[in-house]
């Protein structure tokens, strides 16, 4: 299973912190017993994408009654791997755990993709599910496709690390505050208020507030949500560019969008922006759940 490296783990990976998975080997002699621990045990593009999933999972189900995912998946490698003295790191049965993980993972997100658009209410799978897709459309596709899957393209996504971001950050926020802009100001605010109809293919027509919509939302750290304060979109990434740097790729990509469309329209970030960006990123995610077989896989 992922873990975050320790010092014992650190012998051999020097990047603290850092989500990792370590195979137990025993290189004793004699009958003593002496373990060491290393990664070399899986082919590298598996090892990947199982660290990324298994690392989602971790920060999304945190506490021990809720990480069934991990029993789940220890019962079905056990029963794999269950009497082999010895594999090959390139083994297929790692890839079909992989699918397997995936799949576990589909059928929670299929469950809930109708709440997408619930506000602080969102599950927070759809959230770190999505990053994993994120990451998979930059790492498998071109820059083009990337671009045109993204609605724009996206910077240093395969260094991305899944974290506890554990707080629903309202990128245009639900109380804003005044920054002096101009007088546009007061009409950019005036036009988040209200609410919108949600046409979704899965769920009856219904009526939702305009800044709780999934194009408008993400995941972070509590600390971090505080440290945006009610600043406007704007103003959040230009003042605290270290939290959009290291944030999640959902927001990474709103980002993007918000300092693009601010090179065209004073303020950025608009409902119109959110509500493209929602309906691209919940269109990822249905791809992905209701369409396992079209699916990008690992490998």
């Amino acid at each position: 299973m992922v873990v975050r490296s320790n010092n014992r783990a650190s012998q051999t990976d020097k990047n603290e912190k850092r989500w990792v998975i370590l195979c137990a080997i025993n290189t004793a002699k004699d009958d003593k017993n002496k373990i060491n621990y290393n990664r070399s045990c899986l082919e590298q593009d598996t090892h990947d994408y199982l660290v990324q999933l298994q690392s989602c999972l971790r920060v999304n189900f945190m506490s021990p009654k809720s990480m069934i995912w991990l029993e789940e998946f220890m019962c079905k490698a056990y029963g794999m791997f269950y009497r082999e003295q010895k594999w090959d790191r390139e083994s297929t049965k790692f890839k079909d755990l992989l699918l397997f993980l995936r799949n576990w993972t589909r059928g929670k997100v299929g469950e809930e993709l109708n709440k997408a658009d619930s506000g602080s209410k969102t599950p927070h799978i759809l959230f770190n599910y999505l990053d994993f897709l994120i990451w998979e459309v930059v790492r498998t596709q071109s820059k083009d496709m990337v671009t045109q899957t993204l609605g724009c393209a996206i910077e240093d996504a395969d260094s991305f690390e899944f974290a506890f971001r554990n707080s629903v950050e309202h990128f245009y926020p639900q109380n804003p505050s005044k920054d002096g802009t101009d007088g546009a100001q007061d009409d950019y605010i005036d036009s988040w208020k209200g609410k919108i109809r949600s046409h979704e293919s899965f769920q009856p027509t219904k009526e939702i507030r305009k800044i709780d919509i999934f194009g408008n939302l993400c995941l972070m750290t509590s600390s971090q949500n505080t440290r945006f304060l009610n600043k406007l979109p704007l103003f959040k990434i230009r003042e605290k560019p270290a939290i959009v740097a290291t944030g999640s790729l959902k927001l990474r990509i709103m980002a993007q969008i918000c300092e693009k469309s601010e090179n065209e329209k004073k303020l950025g970030w608009f409902v119109e922006n959110a509500e493209e960006h929602g309906r691209r990123m919940k269109e990822i995610l249905r791809q992905d759940v209701f369409k396992p077989s079209e699916a990008a896989q690992a490998g």
